[in-house]
Parts: structure tokens; C-alpha cells; sequence
């Protein structure tokens, strides 16, 4: 190498430099930009002939870690999902009430018992009388707003849904940009490192609102997908559309039937394939903030207005519902049970319980008026052990009996003993079958029947307005905490709490009916539906209404406890992640000035090697 190669060589290495200090610069001056990863200049060396002329700068690298990149996308879509499913629990704990708080449910329905209970030991006083009316009526108006709360959290929830979808939209459009613009650059043979943490910064995004397996495809392309398969980016990005329906309310609700559907799903359009996928179907979205809004919306919160109509319905029937038993009826060797059914209605049940060739079985049919609600499920009763049957009555008594008979199978034979009675037999001297027990459980409606029963509590969403737990169209029960109302004309006149007869008239210090009312509150035999989350489908819970409330109350305390721990532990693996992808990729200060300085070094010393060219020519030139 001559005086030019080695003047090359030193100009090659202060270009070389130069361009790593202006890297050291972009560094420190993005240190605390978000998205942004520290560069580093590689360089390789000039090769002329069989030596080294000079050294070059070759790509500019991300000092990243694509592991715990993909970890730490991971660990965001999973503590996106907690933490919004956490802040609305804290909600619903605080609205259900801190247990014996002064304004929580449990407190309420207590206060209500103490009225009841006084007004056994007074029942002529005016006074207490009204207590309970007023004591009533503040319980069912909890229950009315809590009902409203709990559906305003699914509206918010779905209104979230929408905007979840507008961000995911637009971090999937910019991908779609940068990666447009990362394949121009890299098909002049440059790779854009800052392009691509930009792109990096919007998956980021798209990676808290939902699950993500990113696809590293060649000259810097990527691919995306949902956790379970479904494309989200593919060279184009694909669209997330979300029919949203308004306000919600207890009968708006999922299904990955369309035409059932009455609230707004998230459907993802693929520009390649043209295929429209419903994201929110079962097990397509797993985490995300998209997945805690699905999960409030449609399971959880769904959950806990079930839980409201449970309490709501067990409060209506306890007072209102009145067992009818089976009379003893024999006709030759056939022996059985009359049931009378004239004051049976719509969601009213009888049992019949029967013993066929050594197996017991309980039938529970439920009356219902519109034969589309047919078939019933066995859960329409939180007994594990019963059939359940429903028989539709619109087309009369004898149609009906013809279906009981029907279910009950041909060693059992159900007929009609006239005036709305129905005759229950078992085969007689065949001796197959029996019949063990008959009844029926009915709604009174009246409030001086000669009955100490009475509507207590009625529907004000439903004409007539007695709860009777009818199936027929939207069950009755669902949405009925919404509903309950006090009896306004026993609120107009609390006599009635006293009163059971009008002929002859019941004494106005009779403590039968509050007795009764006390007895039935506080009643022990109460099987709840396990559809609400408490006591299980082989073995439901059973109680009084208050141990139910307390169960429920209890229940919301410690679903937002697990919920903040859960929010926690993830949020502490995300935190976790960040700080070690961070230490691997982000910008560290000392590191940069220690580089500053051995580029400053390599300047100084290119340029001395410059200087002493520059000696050795005027050197030359002098001689």
C-alpha cells in the first residue's frame, strides 16, 4: 500500500466514524422516545486484492432480543385483559356493597326481616305496617338499581368493544404502511431500522387489544394472526368491523347464532381470502383488552344480573307461591293422586313422582302458553335429580293431558277428572309402576284469598304484573331484579299484610299471615339455580334467601379480589418482561458516551494518520 492507499484507508475510516457518531447522537437523542431500539453500526472491512484497503459501513441493526419481544407481547395482551376486567369488578363490589355496609344488599335485606319480624309481635300497629312496606320497597328498588348498574357496565363494556375495534383498525393500517415502506427500502438493499420500530410500536398496540403470533416473513415482511389462526395481516391488512346495538339490557345478549344475536359482534374481513370471521366466537380472542370487554359483557356481568334475578325471583315466589297437595284417588286396582289445576299459569309447575319397574323418577312439568318455548332443559330447575317436562296449555286441558301422559310413559296413565283436576294412576294389578307423590306449586294472586300467601312483589314490566315465573317469550325471570316492584295496592293499603280474608275478616291483630311471611323469608329448603355461579349443577345451593344474598354479596367481594390479584401477578410479568427488553434494547446512556468516546478516539487517530500523510507528501515535494 502507497501514500494513496493508506490517505484511503484513513478518509474510509473517518467516514465510518462519522457515521457511527451521527448513530451515537440519534441514540442519545431517543432515549426517551417510546418504540425507539438502540442502533448499532456494523462495518466490514474493504478487501482489495488479497488485503484490506479501507473499512465500510455496512447495515444499520436493532439491538433487540426477538424472544422476550414475543414474551412480552404475550404478557400485554394477557394483563390488558385482567386489568379491564378488574376495574370493572371494583365497580360492581362497590355497587353490590362491603357486607353489612349501610347500604349494601345483605344490610337492606336484613332491615327488611326486622320489619317482618316486628310486625309478628305488632301485627294491628299502622306504624309497622308501614315499616315493612317502606322496608320493601327499599330492597326492590336496590335491586332495580343495581340491575340498571350491572347493565350499564355491559354497555360500557360494548361501547369499549367499538373502540377497541377503531384502534385496532388503525394500528392494523399503519402495520400495513411501514411495512409498505420497509419493503420499498430493503429492494434497494437497505434495511430502515427505524421503520421497523415504528411498525413494532403499532403490533405493540394491536398486541394489548388481543392475542398475536407475529410471522417474520422474508426482506423484513411479516405476517399476523390471532393466537387461534385467524389472519390479521398478510401483506394487507385485514378489516375489523363491530355492530354495535345501542344500550343493553338484560335481554340483549351473544350467540354465535346470528339471527339470536342481539348485541354487537366483532367480525374480521380478510382482503385476500374474502372470508368474514366472528371474533368474539368461543376460544378465537383468548386474551386482550378485546377479550376482558367480551368476557364483561357476555359472561361475567351476565352472571351477576342473573344473580340479581335469582334473589328477585326467590323473594317474589316465597311469599306468592302456594303448594297444592295431591288428594288420594283410586279407581278399581288403579291408585294414584288428583291435582287440581285451575289456578296453575304460565312458569306454575306440578310434580309427580313415580316408581316404574323399581326406578324412581320426579317429573317437574312446567306450564307454559306458547309451545315455541318447547323443549325444556332439565336446568329449568336447579334439582339434579327431577325430569323436567314442559306441557303447553293453549290448546287446552285435554291437549295438555295428552302430553303429561306422553312423558309419563305407558305404566302411568294422567287423565281428566273434570273441573281443571288432573288424575294421575299407576297400572293397577299389573303392578309395574306407582305413584308415589303429586303436587303442585301456583302463583296466588290475591291479597285476601282466605290464603296467607299473596303477591308481595310483582313484575312492573309485565301485564298482568304477577310473578309467576313464566317461560313463555323472554323468561320472566331474566331481568326481573330490574322489575320487582312493591304490590301498590298493598303499598296503598298495608292492611293486606295482616289481612288474608275478606269473608270472614281476618282480625287486625291475627299474626298468621306475618308469621307466615317471616317463616317463608327465612325458609332453609330454597335450592338456587347454579346457573348464577353459586352451588354447582350436581349439587345447587340451598338455603334461606338471606344465606343466598350473602352467598352473592360474598361472591362479588371475592371475584374483584381475584381479579386484583390476578391484574397484579400479570401486570408484575408484563413489568418483568419490559425492564428486561428494555435492558437488551433500549437506549442506555452510559453505554452511548462510552461509545462517543472510543469514536472520538478512532476521529482523532484517522485523522493523525491524515496529518501524517500530509508530512510525508509536502516531505516529497520539498526534496
Amino acid at each position: 500500500m502507497g501514500i494513496s492507499g493508506v490517505m484511503s484507508a484513513a478518509l474510509s475510516g473517518l467516514r465510518v466514524t462519522e457515521q457511527g457518531l451521527e448513530l451515537v447522537a440519534r441514540n442519545i437523542a431517543n432515549v426517551d422516545t417510546p418504540g425507539y431500539t438502540r442502533k448499532t453500526l456494523a462495518r466490514e472491512s474493504i478487501i482489495s486484492g488479497d488485503s484490506s484497503s479501507g473499512v465500510r459501513a455496512a447495515a444499520v441493526t436493532r439491538e433487540l432480543s426477538a424472544t422476550i419481544q414475543r414474551e412480552l407481547r404475550g404478557a400485554t395482551s394477557a394483563a390488558s385483559q385482567a386489568d379491564i376486567i378488574a376495574r370493572a369488578l371494583s365497580q360492581l363490589d362497590y355497587l353490590f356493597g362491603e357486607p353489612g355496609g349501610a347500604t349494601a344488599l345483605d344490610t337492606l335485606f336484613n332491615e327488611f326481616s326486622q320489619s317482618l319480624q316486628a310486625l309478628t309481635s305488632a301485627p294491628e300497629s299502622a306504624s309497622t305496617r308501614q315499616d315493612v312496606v317502606v322496608a320493601g320497597q327499599t330492597l326492590a328498588q336496590q335491586l332495580n338499581y343495581l340491575s340498571e348498574q350491572v347493565q350499564r357496565l355491559r354497555t360500557e363494556a360494548d361501547r369499549g368493544l367499538a373502540e377497541s375495534v377503531v384502534q385496532a383498525n388503525e394500528a392494523l393500517a399503519q402495520i400495513e404502511k411501514f411495512s409498505t415502506q420497509i419493503n420499498e427500502h430493503t429492494a434497494n438493499g437497505v434495511v430502515p431500522a427505524d421503520l421497523l420500530d415504528q411498525r413494532d410500536l403499532q403490533i405493540d398496540r394491536l398486541a394489548s387489544l388481543l392475542d398475536i403470533d407475529v410471522v417474520n416473513r422474508h426482506g423484513g415482511q411479516i405476517s399476523i394472526f390471532t393466537k387461534s389462526g385467524v389472519s390479521l395481516y398478510d401483506g394487507k391488512a385485514a378489516t375489523l368491523s363491530f355492530d354495535e346495538r345501542g344500550a343493553l339490557s338484560p335481554d340483549t345478549f351473544y350467540s354465535t347464532d346470528p339471527a339470536l344475536r342481539t348485541v354487537g359482534t366483532i367480525t374480521v374481513n380478510s382482503p385476500l381470502s374474502g372470508n368474514a370471521v366472528d371474533l368474539l366466537q368461543p376460544g378465537v380472542v383468548r386474551s386482550g383488552t378485546i377479550a376482558g370487554q367480551a368476557a364483561l359483557r357476555d359472561t361475567i356481568l351476565v352472571q351477576a344480573q342473573n344473580q340479581l334475578d335469582e334473589i328477585a325471583a326467590a323473594l317474589a315466589s316465597a311469599f306468592s307461591s302456594r303448594e297444592v297437595a295431591g288428594q288420594a284417588a283410586a279407581v278399581g286396582a288403579q291408585t294414584g293422586f288428583d291435582i287440581d289445576l285451575n289456578d296453575l299459569k304460565a312458569g306454575n309447575s306440578f310434580s309427580i313422582t313415580t316408581t316404574v319397574s323399581g326406578t324412581p323418577t320426579t317429573f317437574t312439568f312446567i306450564r307454559v302458553d306458547d309451545p315455541a318455548t318447547l323443549p325444556l332443559s332439565n336446568a329449568q330447575t336447579p334439582n339434579p335429580n327431577d325430569t323436567v317436562v314442559g306441557i303447553d296449555f293453549s290448546g287446552g286441558f285435554a291437549a295438555a293431558v295428552a302430553a303429561i301422559n306422553t312423558a309419563l310413559g305407558v305404566n302411568v296413565t294422567a287423565s281428566d277428572a273434570g273441573g281443571g283436576v288432573l288424575r294421575v294412576l299407576d297400572d293397577g294389578a299389573a303392578g309395574l309402576s306407582d305413584v308415589n307423590s303429586a303436587s303442585a306449586t301456583v302463583t296466588e294472586t290475591g291479597l285476601a284469598s282466605g290464603n296467607l300467601e299473596l303477591p308481595f312483589f310483582t313484575d312492573s314490566g309485565r301485564v298482568p304484573s304477577d310473578y309467576t315465573g313464566s317461560l313463555d317469550g323472554s323468561p320472566q325471570k331474566r331481568g326481573y331484579a330490574g322489575r320487582i316492584s312493591f304490590n301498590t295496592t298493598l303499598a296503598g293499603d298495608p292492611s293486606g299484610l295482616v289481612a288474608y280474608s275478606g269473608s270472614p275478616a281476618t282480625a287486625s291483630g291475627d299474626p298468621a299471615r306475618p308469621f307466615f311471611l317471616l317463616d317463608r323469608l327465612n325458609a332453609s329448603s330454597t335450592s338456587f339455580s347454579p346457573s348464577t355461579g353459586i352451588g354447582a349443577a350436581t349439587s345447587p345451593f340451598t338455603g334461606s334467601i338471606g344465606d343466598y344474598l350473602q352467598r352473592v354479596v360474598g361472591f362479588q367481594g371475592e371475584q374483584s379480589a381475584r381479579a386484583e390479584r390476578d391484574v397484579s401477578s400479570k401486570e408484575l410479568i408484563r413489568d418483568s418482561l419490559s425492564s428486561r427488553f428494555q435492558d437488551s434494547a433500549g437506549v442506555n446512556i452510559d453505554q452511548e458516551l462510552s461509545d462517543l468516546l472510543v469514536l472520538q478516539n478512532a476521529y482523532a487517530a484517522n485523522a493523525r494518520v491524515l496529518a501524517a500523510v500530509d508530512e510525508l507528501i509536502k516531505t516529497l515535494l520539498n526534496l
